[in-house]
C-alpha cells in the first residue's frame, strides 16, 4: 500500500491456507488444527508472510483513541496460473511514467485509503522508481500505460505485491489480472520463493481475480487508525 500519515495497526485473525486453518499461538508461533504434528512448508511460508505484517505493528490500542478501518485479506501465490488473451505486455515504468504513476497512486489514495495526499503519492512513486531489487514499478502497456503494479517489503524469502490500481477507463479488460500475473512471475523467476499482498475484503473484484492467477488467502486483517 501507499504510506499514510496517521499511525495504523493491524490486528490478525487466524490464518486460513489450502484448506487448512491455522493460528498462532500464545507465543507467536504458528500452530494447526489439524493432528500432522509438523508445520508443513507451505505453514512455514504463511507464517513468514503474516511475520512480515506484524512486525512493528501492535494488535491493541495501548492508549488513545482508535477507530477501525478497513477489512483486509492477505494473500499469498507460490506459483501464477498464466493470464492469455489480454493484449499488451508488462514493462518497468520509467522516469517518463513518473507523472502518470503519480496521478495514479493519488487516485488510488482516495478510492483504497481515503486519503488524498499527492506528496506521500510522490515519495512513493520515487522510492518504486529508483528501487532495485526489493522495490520497483512496472505498468502494463497496451500502446500506452493502461494498468499499474508495484512491489515492496521483501522478506527472506517473498516480498509483497502492491500498489495494483486501473483507472476506471481501463476496468473490466483483464488488463490489471495479466499485469499482477506478469509481476508475480517475475519475482518468482528472480528467486522469490513466493509474493503476497492485501486485499480489501470489502472489494470482490481484487479479490477474486487475485485468486484467479494463483493467490491463495492467508489470514484476515482487521485495520485500526489512530486518532
Amino acid at each position: 500500500m501507499w504510506g499514510r500519515e496517521k499511525p495504523v495497526a493491524r490486528q490478525f485473525s487466524g490464518c486460513v491456507a489450502w484448506g487448512t486453518r491455522y493460528r498462532h499461538n500464545a507465543r507467536g508461533t504458528l500452530s494447526s488444527r489439524t493432528q500432522s504434528g509438523a508445520i508443513s512448508a507451505n505453514a512455514r511460508r504463511i507464517s513468514e508472510t503474516r511475520r512480515s505484517y506484524s512486525a512493528g505493528a501492535s494488535v491493541t490500542a495501548r492508549s488513545g483513541a482508535c477507530s477501525k478501518g478497513v477489512a483486509e485479506r492477505i494473500y499469498q501465490l507460490d506459483a501464477v496460473t498464466p493470464v492469455v488473451g489480454v493484449p499488451g505486455a508488462l514493462r518497468r515504468a520509467t522516469e517518463a511514467d513518473r507523472a502518470l504513476a503519480v496521478a495514479w497512486a493519488v487516485a488510488f489514495q482516495r478510492e483504497a485509503l481515503g486519503d488524498d495526499d499527492p506528496r506521500t503519492a510522490a515519495r512513493m512513486v520515487d522510492a518504486r522508481l529508483g528501487g532495485g531489487t526489493d522495490s520497483g514499478l512496472y505498468v502494463w502497456d497496451d500502446g500506452q500505460p493502461v494498468s499499474l503494479a508495484g512491489y515492496s517489503g521483501p522478506t527472506p524469502h517473498g516480498i509483497r505485491v502492491g500498489p495494483v490500481y486501473t483507472p476506471p477507463a481501463h476496468r473490466g479488460k483483464g488488463y490489471a489480472s495479466a499485469c499482477v500475473a506478469a509481476l508475480s512471475q517475475l519475482l518468482l523467476d528472480g528467486g522469490r520463493t513466493h509474493c503476497f499482498l492485501f486485499t480489501d475484503l470489502g472489494n470482490p473484484t481484487s479479490n477474486h481475480i487475485y485468486q484467479a492467477i494463483g493467490y491463495r488467502p492467508v489470514c484476515d486483517v482487521d485495520e485500526y487508525r489512530f486518532l
